[in-house]
């Protein structure tokens, strides 16, 4: 499933909100959301 987000480096520790948008191919409710800004 390719989908695209932001960089790491736009996110960071003392952002107080996070304004993300993402499109799928089917419709319906996001059942898992995984954001990993590890690096």
């Amino acid at each position: 499933m390719p989908f695209s987000c932001p960089h790491y480096s736009c996110i960071s520790k003392s952002a107080k909100i996070v304004n993300a948008t993402f499109k799928m191919k089917t419709k319906g409710t996001i059942k898992h959301l995984l954001i990993d800004s590890t690096g």
